[in-house]
This record gives structure tokens, C-alpha cells and sequence, in this order.
């Protein structure tokens, strides 16, 4: 099987080096959840990895993938990710023994036991979170109404100061997860979540420097990786994860893409490349590809973010 494989991908195999890290392949296991033997409640509503899923991100690593990603994790105290009612503590120091069980540094050490590469994906749910307060509204680039799966959402547009401050929210996680110990931060910016949100211009409406151009749409993510980098410090991976197609018409192209990966590049080490949006189901077949699509169905988006930008 091996043998097969390294004459059809030669360099799938071969270990590569990012910041002093060694990884021992080119085989990433993709940012994914489950639920519910995954997580354990504790108290104030606040929930943990539990030590099944410690263990069966280990087996990842022992399945032979050279970086392991966690499900994404949400950063910001004042909404739960999405609609889950999984409420991560990732903003105090209560999280490096949640419960009284280290649970993330559990699951960092079985990763490292089968020799891989632990890495924790961060987001920040944007349209998609769900306020622990009634008073506060939803987060994007611009102030409007959106009607979204049978409802409506007030949307607050977001000033300066409110773009660091959740900078600082990514920031505090990412410190987080590197005392925990992970080698690794990956940050979700694509598929409508916030950052991605900022970097589509379907969504992003602002006359500003944080809209119009790929260069102003990509102004706040790169403040969110630069901002974690300032706290990681140089010897942690920094990926960055974004739709390198919305696959819609007047959406994020790979023309855009490009350029787009280019700008984060500069402050992130490693390029992840997805496709689709929440928002429009019809591409959702491509943020998930179904086993019916043929196999690598996205992969020409990376290949072309590697011919283009070949520092990522």
C-alpha cells in the first residue's frame, strides 16, 4: 500500500520540518468533533474533552497521520460556538485541569505517544454563535439582519476595538493550548465562521480598511494570526484554515484565494485549504466531501495555492 501510494504522491511519506518541529509525514487527520461519548459536563455548564476523546485522537496519531487537529474549539466567553451547547472553557487557567482532569494535556500526550503532532483548531463562530446574554447580538463584519435557516439574526457590525479584542480571545486560547501542550494552533478562517465571513465579498459590505480589496478583507484575520504568533512566541506552528473557493458566483475564487494565502502566509506557517459556506448548501458536499465525490475532490485548490505561494 505504501509502496503504491509514494509512486503516485512521492512525497507523501517524506518527514518535513516547520519551526524546529519535525513532522513525520504529509498525512494531516482533518479538524473534526463528535458527539456525545466526546465531551463530559462540569460545572457552570462548562464541558471537557473526555478521556475517550483523548484516546481516539491518539489512535489518529497511531493510525499514522503526521499532524492530528482537534475539532474546532470556540474563544470567545461571550458565545457558545455555533448552536452547541458544548461551552469550552479555553479563557481562564481553569482549562489546564478542567474539572480536576488535564484532559487537553491528556490528549496532547497520546498524540505525542504514537508521534505525531498535536495541534488545536480555534474559531469564533461570527453569524453562527449563539449569545450566553440576551443582550448580546451576533458578531460580522457589517450591522444587518440576516434570515438564516428559518430565523433572523441581528448582526453587530464590528468596530476596531472589537476586532481586538477578540484578537485577544484567539490569543488567550491559543496560550491555552500551548501550556497544554500542543504543538500546534490552527485557525479556522473559512466556511462563514468570523473570519471567513470577513474575507468573503458576499458578506463583507465595509467601505473601510476592513473591506473592499483582498488586502482589506484579510486586514482582521491577519490581526487575529499576528496576535496569537505574539503570544505563542516562534516555536509553535501556526496553520491557517479558509475556503480557497466559496464555489459561488461573486464569492472568494481561487484567483482570490491566491492572494489571500499570500497575505495570511505571511504570518502563518502552514496553508490549509477547504471550499464552501455554511450559508449555501449546495456547497456543502465540498466543506464534507461525501463518498460518492471523487476522491480529492478540493485538492486542485491547494495545488494552486502551492504553485502560487510556495512559503506555505
Amino acid at each position: 500500500m505504501e509502496r503504491r501510494y509514494q509512486q503516485k504522491y512521492p512525497h507523501l511519506f517524506s518527514p518535513v520540518t516547520v519551526r524546529g518541529k519535525r513532522i513525520r509525514n504529509r498525512i494531516t487527520a482533518a479538524p473534526h468533533g463528535g458527539k456525545p461519548v466526546m465531551f463530559v459536563s462540569g460545572e457552570e455548564g462548562y464541558s471537557n474533552f473526555s478521556e475517550t476523546a483523548a484516546k481516539y485522537y491518539g489512535t489518529l496519531a497511531r493510525g499514522g497521520a503526521g499532524i492530528v487537529n482537534t475539532g474546532h474549539l470556540g474563544v470567545d466567553p461571550r458565545y457558545l460556538l455555533g448552536g452547541s451547547k458544548e461551552k469550552f472553557n479555553l479563557f481562564s487557567e481553569e482549562t489546564l485541569a478542567q474539572h480536576g482532569e488535564p484532559m487537553l494535556q491528556l490528549m496532547s500526550d497520546y498524540i505525542h505517544a504514537y508521534g505525531a503532532i498535536a495541534s488545536l483548531e480555534l474559531n469564533h463562530g461570527g453569524l453562527y454563535c449563539t449569545p450566553i446574554s440576551e443582550e448580546d447580538m451576533v458578531l460580522g463584519p457589517c450591522t444587518t439582519a440576516i434570515h438564516d435557516f428559518g430565523e433572523i439574526r441581528q448582526v453587530k457590525g464590528m468596530d476596531e476595538a472589537e476586532m481586538k479584542r477578540v484578537a485577544e480571545y484567539f490569543a488567550n486560547a491559543a496560550r491555552i493550548g500551548k501550556r497544554c501542550g500542543f504543538d500546534a494552533i490552527n485557525v479556522h478562517a473559512g466556511h462563514n465562521w468570523l473570519l471567513g465571513i470577513f474575507l468573503s465579498p458576499l458578506d463583507n459590505q465595509r467601505t473601510d480598511q476592513y473591506g473592499g480589496s483582498v488586502e482589506n478583507r484579510a486586514r482582521f484575520p491577519k490581526m487575529v494570526l499576528d496576535s496569537i504568533r505574539e503570544t505563542i512566541g516562534e516555536n509553535m506552528i501556526l496553520i491557517v484554515r479558509f475556503s480557497a473557493s466559496e464555489l459561488l458566483r461573486g464569492g472568494v475564487s481561487i484567483e482570490e484565494a491566491v492572494e489571500i494565502a499570500k497575505i495570511l502566509g505571511e504570518s502563518a506557517d502552514i496553508v490549509h485549504c477547504s471550499a464552501g459556506r455554511i450559508r449555501d448548501v449546495e456547497t456543502a458536499g465540498f466543506m464534507f466531501p461525501l463518498q460518492y465525490m471523487e476522491h480529492g475532490v478540493n485538492t486542485y485548490l491547494a495545488a494552486e495555492i502551492k504553485k502560487n505561494v510556495p512559503n506555505v
